[in-house]
């Protein structure tokens, strides 16, 4: 798994936008969401625009970016809102952190503000795995017990998920896809978050 990057690419020209990009926030995967979301069911398109609204701060290197969902003609698009550099005094990062969310405001009953945490791909880890179609229903679990043979690292070491994408009947096996990351890595980025105001309501 690689380190997170050097924070001298973060001066790069167009680095927003291609870490919109990277993410998903733009060009095809707009047109591929409005393909999916003719064919989905109400009660589901429902449920992935509700997430969609939800402020995304994404963690690349030096700095975080607070990304906001803005609707306009139905559509909802990601608009990058504030950049937060993380290096320096720790008091200035949470003040400028606090600066960042503040415009998000307080939720019901003066909660915090919900955000979702995006990684950068160079965090994380993605594998296709073919596997038994019997651990379907242990899915997680048996890859709990098995992670240190599909990554570089121990299972307490690692946050992941897994997702079915294909089945073979015919070979009585599964296609799995695995999306890792190192808790060492995940973790400080959670406490910025949390230090910010902010409350941590999903990883990406």
């Amino acid at each position: 798994m690689a380190a997170i990057a050097d924070s001298t690419l973060f001066n790069k020209p167009g680095y927003a936008r291609d870490l919109a990009r990277r993410l998903g926030l733009t060009g095809f995967g707009h047109w591929w969401a409005r393909e999916l979301a003719a064919m989905m069911p109400s009660r589901l398109r429902s449920a992935i625009e509700h997430r969609r609204t939800r402020p995304l701060l994404a963690f690349d290197g030096a700095y975080a970016t607070l990304w906001r969902p803005l609707q306009s003609a139905g559509q909802v698009r990601m608009v990058e809102s504030a950049r937060i550099p993380l290096d320096g005094d720790p008091q200035a990062v949470v003040a400028g952190g606090r600066a960042a969310l503040a415009p998000l405001g307080r939720g019901v009953n003066g909660a915090a503000p919900e955000v979702v945490v995006a990684l950068s791909p160079r965090a994380s880890l993605r594998k296709r795995l073919t596997l038994p179609a019997a651990i379907e229903s242990n899915l997680h679990q048996a890859l709990a017990y098995d992670l240190d043979r599909h990554t570089p690292f121990k299972s307490d070491e690692l946050y992941f998920d897994a997702a079915v994408v294909d089945r073979d009947p015919a070979h009585n096996t599964l296609q799995v896809e695995l999306a890792a990351a190192r808790r060492a890595i995940v973790d400080p980025m959670l406490r910025h978050a949390e230090s910010f105001g902010a409350r941590v309501i999903g990883v990406t």
